[in-house]
């Protein structure tokens, strides 16, 4: 039993403390959890699902569909992808393997589309955040 848990805090214990560390700087750093966004201060793919995921809690469909219209496709994707590692079924993984790499494909369009009708001008998060983690790190020093 005790060997089960040293091992168990080995394993998560850098993990952990990474994750701790870069959620502390981005708090430090005024700036959003995403890892693109917060580094280099542009958009992912992903930006905007957040704001959308709660635009739709609070049924403003307008606002998430602004937001990040991948908030309709990612998280039934992300449920199927869940229930494919707890299940380990190989012969379902090879349809559900074209799903994610459609879905992929779809972000990947949607979100060309976006970078080349709305940035860097458009709304969040399709602007230019000037809060990043390199930006507030090399002012302290000035």
């Amino acid at each position: 039993m005790q060997n089960s848990v040293n091992h168990r805090i080995k394993t998560y214990s850098l993990p952990i403390t990474v994750l701790i560390v870069y959620v502390l700087l981005t708090w430090w750093a005024e700036t959003s959890i995403c890892p693109i966004r917060a580094m280099t201060g542009l958009p992912c793919p992903g930006c905007g699902l957040t704001t959308a995921a709660t635009a739709l809690i609070r049924g403003d469909i307008l606002t998430a569909l602004q937001s990040n219209a991948m908030i309709f496709l990612v998280p039934p994707v992300l449920i199927l992808a869940v229930i494919d590692v707890c299940k380990k079924n190989p012969a379902r993984f090879r349809i559900t393997r074209w799903i994610y790499l459609s879905t992929a494909l779809i972000m990947f369009i949607y979100f060309a589309v976006r970078m080349t009708m709305y940035f860097p001008g458009g709304n969040y998060p399709m602007n230019i955040d000037d809060h990043t983690i390199p930006r507030k790190v090399f002012s302290s020093f000035y």
